[in-house]
């Protein structure tokens, strides 16, 4: 199979106000999302499907930047929302490079894909390694 990550690149040049860009996934109720160094992350049951037990499947989804594009964490609820009933949105901010992009890979992984994660360490160990890949690849770009 390919690449479980995908790059994402904004470029900001024709906004000269803004200086940074955020990114972030939603966790629902009873899954931890995991706030490490370069990497933000949820792994539980929340997935859509359900399983042979009646139960959400496994499924981590995340984001992972450079650290020096990193500038704060935030979390946003939705208006209507409480931590108890519905999903919370968690936020890393990212400043904006010298080219006037920002850049970050979104990756996810579900207990019955291909790889068959079913930690949040797995899945943990599984993001460090494509980040150590995602560094590495050329950038293409389009006009």
């Amino acid at each position: 199979g390919g690449k479980r990550w995908t790059k994402c690149t904004f470029r900001l040049k024709d906004h000269a106000q803004a200086k940074i860009a955020a990114t972030g996934i939603v966790r629902k109720p009873g899954i931890d999302a995991v706030k490490r160094d370069t990497l933000l992350y949820t792994f539980g049951r929340q997935a859509e499907v359900l399983g042979a037990d009646g139960q959400a499947d496994l499924l981590g989804m995340a984001v992972f930047f450079r650290k020096a594009d990193f500038v704060e964490w935030e979390d946003a609820a939705l208006s209507h929302s409480t931590p108890e009933t519905e999903p919370v949105t968690h936020v890393v901010t990212l400043a904006r490079g010298p080219d006037d992009r920002v850049t970050w890979w979104l990756a996810a992984a579900w207990s019955r894909g291909e790889l068959g994660i079913t930690t949040a360490g797995a899945f943990e160990a599984h993001l460090r390694e494509s980040e150590r890949e995602a560094q590495f690849e050329p950038d293409i770009q389009y006009p």
